[in-house]
């Protein structure tokens, strides 16, 4: 087996935070814009709605909030799906020498109750013989 060991290459992810928070503002802004022509294409009864129950920026902001939700839960799953994930490296032989102590302490444990019972019942038959010779 070799001595030289393959450094593994890190990414470093400290600038994530603020590509997710430049990302979050693209985000914002693509709904405010999105959101007048969408709100053109919702159903009539949904304009009237947003009409009576809310005034003119209300609605737009509400559509534009909807907007952003999706567009961000998408982005979301996508950076999920495809974010670089650590490498786990299990080698069978790891497992199997693991597996192993495992095995040996249980039965070790089994052993030593095994062995604790041996000297209660002895105990207990040393003690009933001498209360019948009393």
């Amino acid at each position: 087996m070799s001595q030289v060991k393959i450094a593994d290459r890190r990414q470093s992810r400290a600038a994530w935070g603020v590509m997710g928070f430049f990302l979050a503002i693209a985000l914002g802004v693509a709904s405010w814009l999105l959101a007048p022509p969408l709100t053109d294409v919702l159903p009539r009864n949904l304009q009237n709605l947003l009409e009576q129950r809310f005034p003119e920026p209300a609605g737009q902001i509400i559509v534009a909030a909807v907007i952003f939700v999706i567009l961000l839960s998408v982005v979301g799953v996508i950076v999920a799906v495809f974010a670089p994930k650590p490498r786990t490296t299990v080698k069978d032989s790891d497992m199997l020498k693991e597996r192993q102590a495992i095995n040996r302490d249980r039965m070790a444990r089994e052993r030593l109750a095994r062995n604790i019972a041996v000297e209660n019942r002895k105990t207990l038959r040393e003690q009933a013989n001498r209360d019948k010779k009393q």
